[in-house]
């Protein structure tokens, strides 16, 4: 799978912010050294995992957006963590109108999505309308 991954200058970029240079260049080294993604150290594994995930986002790079709300509502749809945890409980609040806690995000996973695409609604037609 490793060959199938098409390396892009922007996510790597924001790689770099969230994990550091030194790991993002170990990580390039050995994706750039033809061993399998199962050999990868657990650091470069994860980065791998995150660039396949931002590899099938496509032209959205939801994880680039500086309005966290916007940010918020499509994190809450990944398996995994792109950005960081306090930006997505900020946008996430500040998208519904209500603080969530771990508690609601672990148990109340499908309320929040059922809520969250009511808010999405509402903001794309604000700033529509901006």
């Amino acid at each position: 799978m490793a060959e199938t991954l098409k390396l892009d200058e922007q996510n790597l970029d924001y790689m770099r912010k969230v994990h550091g240079n030194e790991a993002v260049d170990n990580f390039l080294s050995e994706f750039n050294s033809g061993i399998d993604e199962d050999d990868f150290s657990e650091k470069s594994n994860s980065i791998y995992t995150q660039l396949i995930y931002m590899d099938m986002a496509g032209d959205n790079r939801w994880w680039l957006n500086p309005d966290l709300r916007i940010a918020a509502y499509y994190q809450l749809r990944q398996e995994i963590l792109f950005i960081n945890f306090t930006d997505f409980k900020k946008g996430l609040a500040d998208l519904l109108g209500y603080s969530v806690s771990e508690l609601e995000l672990a148990f109340s996973y499908e309320k929040l999505i059922r809520d969250s695409e009511e808010a999405f609604q509402k903001l794309q037609n604000e700033l529509k309308a901006d």
